[in-house]
């Protein structure tokens, strides 16, 4: 192998290093200890790790050995005791110091030795250096001491015996810093055919001089597709060796529309460069002020892609007056402006279009997999090059639009295989029979007889083509997709994009689990018919169309879609949405035109732990009757939000929300049904009015969650064992069952409660288990009166009551005297892995002396304002036992 790191090549495509790390060390101090540890760590965390153990020993190193330390990307030194004494070892060292010259890290390691004594060549260095002057040339052990003083110098690692950490830690922490280099040294993919790129990298690098000190910015301006972001590229590809960090920022144009889009910006600066993945920012002021600081002191090399405003700039890096010498900012645009923007000392290199002679090798290149066209083509080929008018983008989008006249072997096998029609062996044999060919491009092929004979044999299969097994005619796949409603691809494990549809009655589109989708084109927003989109589980989705105006929609799906974190601006004519579930998706913000929907009755956002907050607009959705966020905060209505908020959800039933940031008042949810708090810090009383019932939460009871049944029942629960001071009683359960004796009035307090705790994991992480209770009046049969499911809970305390009308009525149908005996009861569906801790009913009985009117009105509570038309309970048929 031939191959040499040469910083001044003229190619930018230099190889990539063929080691991570090569290692350099005294065998006989630290092979079988220290540096074997060390490997096996670096092997184990993936790290391609070189170490001579196969190599012949002897006086000079080897033509393998020097190939090793030229080809590896870090360069660790352990310095032990007798590390000195071996002249393999120093003429080692001589050689990797040569190597920092060729942007390769040294990371030298002082194992049980003071860098001191390394430096000065004192105790056993002195000794060992002292003896090879009596027996090597003197200028020979010169360099050698030059050597190990220089290498001292350097940015490394310290270990010492009886030192607080263990080699264990050391060793962690050495992986540590190699991980954190390796990322911030990987190339970036350039291009397939890097045409006429080499040139105007030089002419770059030339105007960056990087052996200078002070710090330089650079614009690189050109035309869209004229192939800024690719020489971009591969500038840093031929330079991010030679700064302390380095990073390359892609798409700023496109993610800065949004405050999201800028933080989330600005976090992905800062983590990727620092490599800390932990790192969040508050907001955007908050994050220019952590870049300025956190990398002021770094010599950095900072490529910003694709910038059209110069605010741009400013929201990531500042005044851009902070840099450390020697850093070099490069920002690639469209638009002169923003380079002038950059100060009187900026650079600008106009990227221009290719010359004839480089857009023919390109052409060729995409089209014919070869530099030389095919005679048949060379005309065409004059023709397309001329109408590119040098612009790359131009020539490789339509080069390969003509590539050949077969399709890829690959592309027809995975297309074959989503069919279940077994490719790989159906080709092998279609090619041993010579009915199709694969040439040494692997461009599949066949002669036009077959391939008309075999669409003839389709078309027999049907006279209509929605019957037939295949559909190739432009004509029959448009009477399909116009005539059928529905569009379904999901599961299409291929599916990377959604192109354009020119389907102009399409009413459904299923798109669910296409694991590999990642963008869906502008056309699907405009779809006037479309009622149901089904996008749920698309791990990889990434971009939608950026404006929804979808007349017809009802229900938009995008549940599990973890990457898509920019949600569409939504058009005021889109009025018939009435769900749309987002929850376990990336989104960072919801669009303020969401108000637009107007006839919106149920959002779901659950696990969208990047969104913080909801937008004001929220309030407009006059008709939500269902409201899911365990991240996000409601915020508190505002009266001068075009007269809305003043009435906030006239329409909710359920809500479940994360925090709100203030008192909940009847008049702002009049009707609500379910209140679910997960993170709340609310205080005291949760006040509900209408059809619905007076509801108490007690203070230390707000870690919980509260619900409310649709109806006759309400529940509350909290994640503890422990029961509330304010709702222990006498009346605790005896085997299966509660009593106590009643007047002839039920009274208005009246709350059951149970403690479960997880005696033993579920045998199935999905079972649920239920508990039923029934109550009975006076011997009469047992009237079923809730249900308690319990899931993955660990520790719960479960709280609920009945109407209190409902309860009367049962009370007086069962023959009621002064003393009334009244049976809670309850039983398990299943074996269940809980156990029912503890069970009470906290009510006002006859059989117990009442403390406190206080502590009793702490207990949940129902009065109801039902008619008595309104009081039928399922009840099953009683009999007198």
């Amino acid at each position: 192998m031939a191959l040499q790191i040469n910083e001044g090549g003229s190619s930018f495509s230099t190889a990539r290093h063929m080691y991570d790390v090569f290692l350099s060390f005294r065998g006989e101090d630290t092979r079988y200890n220290f540096t074997g540890h060390l490997y096996h760590a670096l092997c184990d965390k993936g790290f391609n790790t070189f170490i001579d153990d196969n190599l012949q020993r002897g006086e000079e190193i080897s033509t393998e050995l020097l190939k090793a330390i030229e080809l590896s990307m870090i360069l660790i030194v352990v310095f032990s005791e007798n590390f000195a004494s071996s002249t393999w070892c120093l003429n080692e060292l001589v050689k990797i110091l040569e190597c920092k010259n060729f942007d390769q890290l040294i990371l030298p390691v002082f194992y049980k030795v003071n860098p001191s004594e390394v430096r000065k060549q004192e105790g056993k260095f002195g000794i060992a250096l002292t003896e090879h002057e009596e027996k090597h040339n003197k200028d020979k052990v010169q360099s050698w001491r030059a050597a190990l003083t220089k290498a001292t110098y350097l940015v490394g690692f310290s270990y010492k015996d009886g030192c607080f950490e263990s080699k264990t830690q050391f060793i962690k922490k050495i992986i540590k810093e190699i991980s954190s280099t390796t990322s911030n040294r990987t190339q970036l993919f350039v291009a397939k055919y890097p045409v006429g790129i080499d040139s105007r990298v030089e002419e770059i690098e030339l105007l960056l001089d990087t052996k200078s000190n002070g710090v330089r910015m650079l614009g690189i301006l050109g035309l869209g597709g004229v192939g800024k972001t690719t020489i971009a590229k591969a500038i840093y590809n031929r330079i991010f060796g030679r700064f302390d960090r380095s990073y390359f920022l892609e798409n700023i144009r496109e993610k800065s529309w949004t405050t999201n889009g800028i933080i989330q910006l600005q976090e992905t600066l800062l983590s990727m460069i620092l490599q800390d993945t932990y790192l969040k920012v508050d907001n955007v002021p908050k994050g220019i002020e952590l870049i300025m600081d956190r990398l002021c002191h770094t010599r950095l090399l900072l490529i910003l892609d694709d910038v059209d405003e110069w605010n741009q700039i400013e929201n990531l890096l500042g005044s851009c007056d902070w840099f450390s010498s020697g850093s070099r900012i490069i920002i690639t645009t469209r638009d002169k402006q923003v380079v002038t923007t950059l100060g009187k000392d900026h650079l600008v290199y106009e990227v221009k279009k290719l010359n004839q002679c480089e857009a023919h090798e390109l052409f060729r290149l995409h089209t014919f997999q070869m530099n030389k066209p095919r005679e048949d083509y060379s005309e065409v080929a004059k023709q397309i090059i001329h109408y590119a008018n040098g612009l790359p983008l131009a020539l490789k989008i339509i080069g390969s639009d003509l590539c050949g006249k077969g399709f890829e072997k690959d592309y027809v096998t995975n297309i074959l295989e989503t069919c279940n029609l077994y490719p790989r062996d159906g080709i092998c044999k279609l090619i041993d029979k010579c009915l199709i060919t694969v040439n040494q491009w692997g461009i599949l092929s066949m002669h036009d007889l077959l391939q008309q004979m075999g669409r003839e044999i389709v078309q027999q299969e049907s006279e209509n083509p929605e019957n037939r097994s295949r559909i190739w005619f432009y004509e029959d796949a448009y009477e399909v997709l116009t005539r059928n409603m529905t569009l379904d691809l999901s599961f299409c494990r291929e599916l990377v994009t959604v192109h354009e549809l020119c389907v102009t009655n399409l009413e459904t589109l299923k798109l669910s689990y296409c694991y590999e989708l990642v963008s869906v084109h502008e056309s699907i927003g405009f779809l006037d018919r479309l009622r149901k989109w089904d996008l749920k589980n698309c791990d990889s989705l990434q971009n939608l169309p950026n404006n929804l105006r979808l007349k017809s929609l009802e229900e938009l799906n995008l549940f599990a879609c973890p990457m898509l974190e920019k949600f569409p601006n939504i058009h005021q004519e889109m009025k018939r949405l009435k769900k749309l579930e987002l929850s376990y998706s990336g989104i960072r913000e919801l669009p303020s035109s969401i108000g637009y929907l107007t006839q919106l009755t149920e959002l779901g956002l659950n696990g969208c732990h990047n969104l913080r907050d909801l937008p004001d607009s929220i309030y407009k959705l006059q008709m939500l009757e269902v409201l899911r966020s365990n991240t996000a905060k409601l915020r508190p209505p505002c009266n001068s939000f075009d007269g809305l908020f003043e009435y906030g959800f006239p329409s909710l039933r359920k809500l479940c929300i994360n925090e709100l940031e203030f008192w909940m008042k009847p008049s702002y949810f009049p009707i609500l049904k379910a209140l679910k708090l997960f993170g709340s810090d609310i205080i005291g009383e949760i006040l509900c009015e209408g059809e619905r019932s007076d509801i108490f939460v007690d203070p230390r009871s707000l870690i919980g969650e509260f619900f409310g049944d649709e109806g006759e029942k309400r529940s509350f629960i909290v994640p503890i064992t422990e029961i509330p001071r304010w709702l222990n009683s006498k009346h605790q359960s005896v085997g299966n069952s509660i009593s106590f004796h009643v007047g002839h009035k039920f009274p208005n307090v009246f709350a059951v409660y149970f403690a479960f705790g997880l005696e033993k994991h579920p045998f199935d992480d999905f079972a649920h288990y239920a508990l039923n209770v029934y109550l009975s009046i006076n011997g009469f049969e047992e009237v079923w009166i809730n249900e308690i499911v319990l899931g993955d809970d660990s520790d719960t305390l479960w709280v609920f009551s009945r109407s209190h009308l409902k309860l009367q009525k049962l009370l007086n149908e069962s023959n009621p005297s002064d003393y009334n005996h009244i049976e809670v009861t309850y039983e398990w569906d299943l074996e269940c892995s809980f156990e029912l801790r503890r069970g009470g009913v906290k009510v006002e009985c006859i059989c117990c002396p009442q403390k406190s009117s206080i502590l009793s009105s702490m207990a949940l509570t129902l009065v109801d304002y039902d008619s008595d038309s309104n009081l039928n309970l399922p009840l099953k048929k009683r009999r007198k036992y």
